[in-house]
């Protein structure tokens, strides 16, 4: 009897395997570039819409932070002298951290020590508005009637009228309450609300009571003085301003005082023009109708460059409308500047607002997420495709391989392995020219203030992430050719033309 020996399966190594993938991808070239460049599009899709999501999140959150900055006295100004509303309050502390030195104020004049607590119910009651302000009007007023802001939760106190709510929510398949908590049934949830909202409205009303008893003793304090003169020339009142109850750090209070003298500047610069002889000089000299000299035309066209700043002061000096040396062109300059700056970032904040984000597919709401999942799947069955005609093409190189002794384990790593290489190439360029396009449609629509909000840490990791889904895309979409091809019998692929 002969002894046959049966020896293990000779193995390629990763890099000859590699080879052999690269070799195959250089052989049907046309067909691999159509493939690359299905991934291609479909990554460089998801990397705009991404790239555009995540650039309108960062302008919106720097301008709401540049803005806050640049509007600190104007803020205290109407602090000092209006004690704000219930739905004003819940806005403003919904979004503010507890340990924050206003949300503290806030808690001090509301005589609230629970600070965990009504942080937490007040975050939920501007969650619940913003769940309510979303929705169209016919869906609103369905559920609540006329009710609108805070006024929805004393409208939804009585059992009857919170029974129709549920009753009617239930028949709206468009509209489902927010999930707050997890493990907690979102209609058990908001319930629980409604049962804690009376007191979270007494407390927010205490502490609105409070405020106007502190601003009425300002005011008294101060014999009605106007606030701005207050600020600019009384070194008390920074300590009568946290005596009434306020808080207000050192280092803020510098800050009003700055911005109401850029303030009180702007009043006496554009009240320099309300006389007709200086609007009839200034109409001369740019060629208007005395008509169209307005506040805005000063300061768009006349406080644009010195030579026509210096015209201006020495103009007004000669109407006596600004005293002589009150103004140097330098400083005119600079608070057009500032305007013109505050205007860029209201206007960037205003186009960088994501509607409905908070519940929409990648923040992209609910329209583009369905195009961008719609764009993968075709991009799958695409890949898919080609993959499978590349497996048509190859039966007689499949063939061979297997009658040298090729597993089918190694007839599939070769094909998930090419795909694997397509996806990696087409994702990088699809990243590339997605970048591309966000970023530059973006600078158009929101401004220069895009390179400066942008975050490149965060748009090198959706780089990253929209590479790697274009290689999972490409090896999902290559299993079943590659399955197919592994399964061949050899002698059945030697017939195939």
């Amino acid at each position: 009897m002969i002894d046959l020996e049966i020896k293990k399966q000779p193995r390629l190594g990763l890099k000859r395997v590699i080879q052999l993938t690269v070799n195959g991808i250089k052989y049907r070239f046309f067909r691999s570039l159509v493939t690359m460049v299905v991934i291609t599009v479909a990554i460089a899709f998801l990397m705009n819409s991404g790239v555009e999501s995540l650039i309108k999140r960062e302008v919106n959150q720097y301008s709401s932070e540049q803005i806050a900055n640049e509007r600190l006295a104007i803020f205290w100004l109407a602090k000092l002298k209006n004690a704000g509303t219930v739905d004003s309050h819940i806005e403003e502390l919904s979004q503010l951290d507890k340990q924050s030195d206003k949300f503290k104020e806030f808690m001090a004049f509301a005589q609230v020590k629970d600070t965990i607590e009504i942080h937490q119910e007040i975050i939920k009651a501007a969650n619940y508005l913003n769940f309510f302000n979303s929705m169209n009007y016919g869906n609103r007023r369905r559920l609540v009637q006329q009710a609108t802001q805070s006024r929805i939760f004393d409208y939804l106190q009585p059992p009857e009228k919170q029974e129709s709510f549920f009753a009617t929510l239930s028949e709206i398949r468009s509209v489902s309450l927010p999930k707050e908590e997890e493990g907690i049934d979102p209609e058990e949830s908001f319930k629980g609300f409604l049962g804690s909202w009376p007191s979270l409205k007494a407390s927010i009303q205490k502490a609105i009571l409070a405020k106007e008893q502190a601003i009425l003793n300002l005011s008294q304090q101060h014999k009605d003085a106007e606030l701005l003169e207050l600020l600019l020339n009384n070194q008390g009142f920074l300590q009568d301003i946290r005596n009434a109850g306020f808080m207000i750090s050192d280092a803020d209070y510098q800050t009003v005082v700055e911005q109401s003298t850029d303030i009180a500047n702007c009043r006496i610069l554009e009240k320099s023009i309300s006389g007709l002889k200086m609007k009839q000089r200034l109409a001369s000299q740019f060629d208007q109708h005395p008509k169209d000299i307005t506040t805005r035309f000063l300061w768009d066209e006349v406080f644009q460059s010195n030579d026509d700043v210096e015209w201006y002061i020495t103009v007004a000096e000669e109407e006596q409308v600004l005293s002589k040396g009150q103004y140097t062109a330098e400083t005119v300059v600079e608070l057009a500047e500032s305007k013109e700056r505050f205007a860029s970032l209201s206007e960037s904040l205003k186009e960088s607002r994501i509607k409905n984000s908070k519940n929409s597919f990648l923040g992209l709401g609910e329209r583009m997420g369905w195009l961008l999942l719609v764009s993968l799947v075709v991009c799958g069955v695409g890949i898919a495709n080609a993959m499978l005609m590349t497996v048509t093409e190859r039966f007689r190189e499949i063939a061979t391989l297997k009658c040298l002794g090729a597993l089918d384990s190694f007839i599939m790593t070769i094909f998930v392995l090419e795909a694997a290489l397509l996806g990696t190439i087409g994702g990088i360029f699809g990243v590339i020219l997605g970048l591309i396009i966000g970023v530059g449609r973006m600078n158009v629509a929101l401004g220069n203030v895009v390179w400066t909000a942008m975050q490149p840490k965060e748009l090198i990791i959706a780089s990253l992430i929209a590479v790697v889904a274009g290689i999972v895309l490409a090896v999902l979409a290559a299993i079943y050719p590659a399955l197919k091809a592994s399964r061949l019998a050899p002698m059945e692929a030697m017939r195939i033309e």
